[in-house]
C-alpha cells in the first residue's frame, strides 16, 4: 500500500476550536494549527512546539505515556488505527479549575494528540453534581431519574421517525422523479433536447437529495450526541452519587445505571450509524477503513479493506460512494451468508472505484433480479444519476462481486471535499 496522503488536520480542528499536535518518529509532539488567544494566555506551555508541559498537565502526560505503551497503548507501532479519550479537570491558576478532554488516535499509522477545553455546561453540570453528592437525595429524585430516562427513551425514538419519515419522503421523490423521465422518453422521443435538459435536472436533483440526506443525517447525529447522549452519561453518573447517598437503593439504582449504559451504547452507535464524522473529519479513504472494519466486528465477518494513493474528492461524490458501500455490507450480512469480505478502492484522476466482493451464496444478475432488491436498485440509480456505471457479478454459491464507478470534476470554490 503507498503512503497516505497528509490531510490538512490543522485546519479542521482549528475550525472545531480544538488543540491539536502530531507525534513524529522520536515522539515529539508538533502543533497542526495555532492554539486559540484564551489558552495560550491560561496556559501558555500547551503554545510550544514540540511540546514541553515542564510539570504541569500531570494526567495528560500520563495520558500520553499510556498511549505511548507498546503493548496496548493506541499508538503502539503494530496499530494503524484506533482511538482512546480521557477527562480530568486542571488548576487554572486562579483558584478554580478547568475541565479538559484529551484524545489519542492513530491513522494509517499517523499518531495524533487532540485537547479540547470544555465548556461551561460540563460545570454547570458538575455544580449540580457536587450538590447532590452532599444533598439527602429521597426515593422520589429516583422517580424523577427514571421518568427522564424514558423521556429520553422516547426522544430517541421520536428522532428516529423523523429521520425515517424524511429519507422515505426523499427516495419516493426520487422514484417519481425516475418514472417520470421514463414516461418522457417512451412517449417524446422526438423531443431529444428537452429529453437532455431534463435528465440534467434529475442529475442536479440526485446531488442534492444526496447532501440533503446527508445533512439531515448529521443533524440528528449531532442532537443524539450532544443533547441526548450528553443527558444520559450524566444521568448515569447522578445515579452513582445517588447510590452512595442512599445505600438501602443500590439495587434499584443498578438496575437503572444498567439502562442507561445501554442507552449510551446504543445512542452512541446510533450517532456513527447516521453520520460518520470520520467521513467528514478525515476523508472518505478513512471513513471506508473504518465502515469496513466496523462491519467485521458487528457481523462477525472476516473483512480487508485495500486502496492505494487516496485523494480528495468533493463532498458529494464522497457521501454518494460511502452510503453506496454502507447498503452493500448491508446487504452481504443479511443476504449473502458470507465468511470473508473485501472492499477495494482504486482512486483515479477524476473518478473512483470501489469493489465490494464476499464469498457468500451468490445472487442473480438479471436486471429485474436488482430491481426486486431495494437496496441494490437505490445504490445503482443514485450511481447512474451521477454519471457512473454499476456492475454485477456474480453465481449461485460462487459469491457476489459489485463495482461501482463514480466520475468527478475539481471541486469548485464553495464546495468542500472529503
Amino acid at each position: 500500500m503507498l503512503k497516505r496522503e497528509p490531510l490538512d488536520l490543522g485546519l479542521i480542528f482549528e475550525s472545531l476550536n480544538l488543540v491539536a499536535w502530531e507525534s513524529d518518529s522520536a515522539g515529539l509532539l508538533h502543533l497542526h494549527g495555532p492554539v486559540s488567544a484564551p489558552l495560550r494566555e491560561q496556559f501558555p506551555v500547551l503554545d510550544s512546539d514540540p511540546l514541553q508541559l515542564q510539570g504541569q498537565f500531570r494526567f495528560l502526560t500520563h495520558f500520553i505515556d499510556t498511549a505511548n505503551d507498546q503493548t496496548d497503548g493506541v499508538w503502539a507501532q503494530s496499530k494503524e488505527s484506533g482511538i482512546s479519550s480521557g477527562t480530568w479537570e486542571e488548576d487554572d491558576g486562579a483558584g478554580g479549575l478547568a475541565p479538559f478532554c484529551a484524545h489519542a488516535f492513530v491513522s494509517q499509522g499517523r499518531k495524533f494528540l487532540v485537547l479540547e477545553k470544555l465548556g461551561t455546561a460540563y460545570q454547570d453540570q458538575k455544580s449540580v453534581l457536587q450538590v447532590a453528592r452532599v444533598g439527602s437525595l429521597a426515593y422520589e429524585e429516583l422517580q424523577r431519574a427514571q421518568e427522564a430516562l424514558q423521556q429520553s427513551q422516547q426522544r430517541q425514538e421520536s428522532l428516529l421517525a423523523e429521520l425515517d419519515e424524511r429519507v422515505q419522503a426523499r427516495t419516493t421523490e426520487l422514484h417519481q422523479a425516475n418514472e417520470q423521465l421514463r414516461q418522457e422518453i417512451n412517449g417524446h422521443l422526438q423531443t431529444q433536447q428537452a429529453l437532455l435538459d431534463h435528465q440534467e435536472e434529475l442529475r442536479t436533483l440526485a446531488e442534492r437529495l444526496v447532501l440533503a440526506e446527508e445533512q439531515e443525517r448529521r443533524r440528528i447525529a449531532v442532537g443524539l450526541h450532544d443533547d441526548l447522549g450528553q443527558a444520559l452519561a450524566m444521568a448515569n453518573i447522578k445515579m452513582g452519587q445517588l447510590a452512595s447517598a442512599q445505600p438501602e437503593l443500590v439495587e434499584e439504582i443498578g438496575e437503572v445505571r444498567l439502562l442507561l449504559k445501554k442507552a449510551i451504547t446504543r445512542t452512541r452507535t446510533l450517532t456513527f450509524e447516521l453520520s460518520s464524522p470520520i467521513l467528514h473529519e478525515l476523508g472518505l479513504d478513512a471513513a471506508l477503513e473504518n465502515l469496513v472494519q466496523q462491519f467485521g466486528a458487528r457481523a462477525e465477518i472476516q473483512t480487508r479493506y485495500e486502496s492505494e494513493a487516496p485523494q480528495q474528492v468533493p463532498e458529494k461524490t464522497a457521501v454518494l460512494i460511502y452510503q453506496a458501500v454502507r447498503e452493500l455490507l448491508h446487504n452481504v450480512q443479511k443476504h449473502a451468508a458470507a465468511d470473508k469480505v473485501v472492499v477495494t478502492c482504486e482512486w483515479q484522476p477524476q473518478s473512483v472505484q470501489v469493489t465490494v466482493a464476499d464469498d457468500g451464496r451468490g445472487l442473480s444478475t438479471d436486471p429485474a433480479g436488482v430491481r426486486d432488491s431495494f437496496g441494490l436498485f437505490n445504490v445503482q440509480q443514485r450511481i447512474d444519476h451521477l454519471g457512473g456505471s454499476f456492475l454485477l457479478q456474480s453465481a449461485p454459491d460462487r459469491g457476489t462481486k459489485i463495482t461501482l464507478r463514480v466520475p468527478f470534476a475539481e471541486a469548485t470554490d464553495g464546495e468542500g471535499g472529503a
